[in-house]
Order: structure tokens, then C-alpha cells, then sequence
């Protein structure tokens, strides 16, 4: 509904804890002032010294992430318009073959060599233009902080690549780092704690974030035919997972609603029943999609290069637009990494609570109990702004909507891939063109 949509779309859920503590502290406050008579009052004059004070900090704090909101938006927009020009000049300008110009003289005049050839051409372009789509998915879901590549919308488009493994330079802790490189067999096939293989099943849509071991829909190995010893590999201990839905916000729990009991988390782990190696497993697999996705690309038009069949002068515009991808990922991985110090937050914080503590005492005088309600407004404020400055220091989590900017680029690439090159005299010569409007009505077919 519209009132939940207010409600939980704003601060308010996260800092109403805090505004009520101080809201009952002012309550406590002016009824002890008023029962015992004794005026618990201070002077004023430090109240509008630490007002202006404190409201040019927090504004500086909300200013700057803002800035770090509009940082994330175009960086993510930069992915956006590489992705547009790189599938255009994939598809329309790369010619529809994966031979050399040479070789593909010697096939001469062979009307069915050519044509398996233009087939092989199109499906290579389709499979990059996939590879276009998955690294802005991918990016979403590194920039969350969501590793491995189990999920809807990503896994097909990638499931083709062969063994790579990047560390992640957004992960929390050194665990992907400290991983033996032959410990580690693909982008899509992560290994467990215990040896086994983990391989795709049917999808499942649930919020939870620890997949369900439910045998269903295991991948099919290839027998053979492949250069690749991790392709070709005898899988005998394996272990299916779903596949997690495109759209898998964290569940809220308790603590979402109660922030003040995020202090016995760390108590109630010890009494998890879930296994330590369980939740090793799920920081000890991290790797860099993007960067994986991004060697691919870097490859193809390496290979377009060497064919020779290619327009030289589209070259340099292939490397710049692969160049602006790693320029926007690599911004959105400056902005999630750089958050303001931990020093000045807390001691913004610090200097916030002191001044709400302080606040009923020097306006109780000249309120009696409407303290209650100024005070009420003024934590509100002051706290929404604290708060609403560090959800906007990560963008990625839920103020910016990655997973419809993700929507509109795979929605562009299928239009893309959806006609073939179109040609001039298709629409040129058509009688509903008119050119010369509104001088001539003339359509360009009458004017021949």
C-alpha cells in the first residue's frame, strides 16, 4: 500500500529506536520537574551555539553522501552506455564470421559452408552480447556483496565460460586470498568444504541467502571433445544447489527492527546450529566476475583482431568502450570501499546524542510538556539525517535501483539482437517518407 510504501521506504524504521529513547528521557525529564518542583533547567545559550553547529555537520555528512549517491548513479550509467555502444558494434559491425580473411577466401563460392560459417559468426556475436548483459548483472551482485554466480539472471549468460578465478577487491577479509588457485575450479563450479563439486539445480524463490541442497536439475557434463581438463573431468562427488531468484533482498529479521539488539549478535552465534564450516563456506569463495567477464571480451576483440576481417578504424572504439566499462566498475568499487572514517562518524554521532540529551533541559522552561513532542522532532531529524547519510554512503544495497537499470540494458540488447543490420534503402525509398516536409509532401518514391 501507499502508507507501507511511506513508511518503510523511510529512515523512520531504522532510527525510531533511538527518537523513542530520547523521547522517553524527555518524558522522565519534565514529569520529574514537574512532581518534585525542582527546575531542571540550563541555560539556553549553548543551545543555539551547538544547533548551528551540529546542523552544519550533519549537512556536510548528508552533502558528501549524496555526492557519493550521484557517483554510483553515473558509474553505473557509464556501464550503461558501454554496454549499448559494445553490443552495437558487435552485432552491426563485426563481420558474421569466426575465420580469417583468408580462410574464409579459400571456402570460395561454397553457398553451404558459407552459410554454417554465417551461423557460427551469429552465434559467437550472441554469446558476447550475453557475456555484455552478465557483466552489468554482475556487477549488480558484486557490488552487493553477493558472491558466486547461482542466480537467475546470471548464471545462463556465464555458464559457458572455461576456468577463471579473480580475487575480489570488495571482499570483506583476506579468505579469498589466502585460497590455493588449485583449490579453486571455475567461475561455476565452486568448491565445497567437504571436496564436493557444487552444481545448478531448478530455481527456488526464497529470500533465504544459503541455498537449499534439493537434488533436482544437475548440469550435464560433456563427454569429451573439449581442451579444457576441468570440462571433461568425472564429477563423482557433487552436490546440486538452486539457482537464487534475480531479485534476493537479505531477509529482515529481528535486529532490522531492534538495531539496539545487533549488540548480543555476536552471543547468539555461539549458540548457532549451524555449522562452522558452513559459515566459513560463505566467505571463502569470493571472485571478481566483472574482471572475469571483462578477459573474455578483451579476448574476442583480441580474436577479431587477428582475423583481419574487421574495419581497422572500429578497433580503437571496441578497446575505448571496454576501457569505459573497467573505468565505471572501477568507480563503483571506489565508492563502496571509501566510506568516511569510523573517527569522525562516531564522534558525529557522539556530539548528536549529547546535544538530544541535553535538549529537554533547556527547553523545558519554555515549553513544560510540549518538550516531549520538540524533543520527539528534533531526534527525528537530526538521527534521519545521520542515518539517511550512511544508507546513501553504499547506494548499491537498495537506494539505487540496480536491478531495474540491469532490466532496461538486457531489455536494449535483446532489441539489438532482435533485427539484422538494417539498410538505408528499407526505409529511404518508403512512400511514407516524406524528406522535404513540410516544404515538399512528396513521399521519396514520387520524387525519383
Amino acid at each position: 500500500s501507499w502508507l507501507g510504501k511511506v513508511v518503510f521506504g523511510s529512515v523512520l524504521v531504522e532510527c525510531w529506536p533511538s527518537c523513542s529513547f530520547f523521547t522517553l528521557l524527555s518524558v522522565v525529564i519534565c514529569v520529574a520537574c514537574e512532581k518534585t518542583g525542582y527546575k531542571l533547567n540550563v541555560s539556553t545559550v549553548m543551545l543555539s551555539v551547538l544547533s548551528t553547529m551540529l546542523s552544519f555537520v550533519i549537512s556536510l555528512r548528508t552533502s558528501s553522501a549524496v555526492e557519493r549517491y550521484g557517483e554510483g548513479r553515473r558509474a553505473f550509467s557509464g556501464i550503461t552506455l558501454a554496454s549499448r555502444n559494445l553490443a552495437l558494434l558487435v552485432w552491426l559491425h563485426v563481420p558474421p564470421t569466426t575465420l580469417t580473411a583468408a580462410e574464409l577466401a579459400s571456402i570460395g563460392s561454397d553457398a553451404a559452408a558459407l552459410e554454417v560459417e554465417k551461423l557460427k559468426g551469429l552465434l559467437e556475436k550472441r554469446t558476447i552480447i550475453n557475456l555484455i548483459q552478465a557483466f552489468s548483472v554482475s556487477a549488480k551482485r558484486y557490488l552487493r556483496g553477493e558472491s558466486g554466480v547461482y542466480y537467475e539472471d546470471l548464471y545462463d549468460l556465464i555458464a559457458c565460460l572455461p576456468r577463471y578465478a579473480f580475487p575480489s577487491s570488495v571482499a570483506s577479509g583476506l579468505a579469498a586470498e589466502r585460497m590455493e588457485r588449485s583449490g579453486i575450479l571455475g567461475i561455476w563450479r565452486s568448491p565445497y568444504v567437504n571436496g564436493e563439486t557444487l552444481l545448478p539445480c531448478d530455481s527456488v524463490h526464497s529470500t533465504s541467502s544459503t541455498p537449499s541442497p534439493t537434488l533436482s536439475r544437475p548440469v550435464q557434463q560433456p563427454s569429451g571433445g573439449s581442451d579444457d581438463p576441468y570440462l571433461t573431468k568425472s564429477y563423482t562427488n557433487t552436490r546440486s544447489i538452486p539457482l537464487l531468484p534475480a531479485f534476493n533482498p537479505p531477509p529482515r529479521t529481528i535486529y532490522h527492527w531492534f538495531p539496539p539488539l545487533l549488540v548480543f549478535h555476536p552471543f547468539l552465534r555461539l549458540f548457532s546450529k549451524e555449522p562452522q564450516a558452513e559459515r566459513k563456506r560463505r566467505h571463502s569463495v569470493c571472485s571478481n566476475i566483472p574482471l572475469e567477464i571483462s578477459l573474455y571480451l578483451s579476448g574476442y576483440v583480441n580474436e577479431v583482431i587477428r582475423r583481419g576481417t574487421m574495419v581497422p578504424t572500429f578497433v580503437p572504439v571496441l578497446f575505448g568502450t571496454l576501457g569505459q566499462l573497467q573505468d565505471s566498475i572501477t568507480t563503483l568499487e571506489r565508492v563502496l570501499t571509501t566510506p568516511l572514517p569510523w573517527a569522525y562518524q562516531i564522534h558525529l554521532r557522539a556530539t548528536t546524542y549529547a546535544y538530544l540529551v541535553f535538549l529537554p533541559f533547556q527547553i523545558y522552561s519554555a515549553l513544560g510538556y510540549l518538550t516531549i513532542l520538540a524533543t520527539f522532532v528534533a531526534a527525528t531529524i537530526f538521527l534521519g539525517f545521520l542515518e539517511l547519510g550512511t544508507q546513501l554512503e553504499n547506494p548499491f544495497d537498495s537506494d539505487l535501483d540496480l536491478d531495474h537499470f540491469c532490466e532496461l540494458i538486457a531489455a536494449e540488447l535483446r532489441e539489438i539482437v532482435a533485427h539484422p543490420q538494417p539498410a538505408p534503402s528499407t526505409f529511404v525509398f518508403s512512400p511514407m517518407n516524406s524528406p522535404f516536409l513540410p516544404a515538399d509532401p512528396r513521399p521519396a518514391s514520387e520524387i525519383l
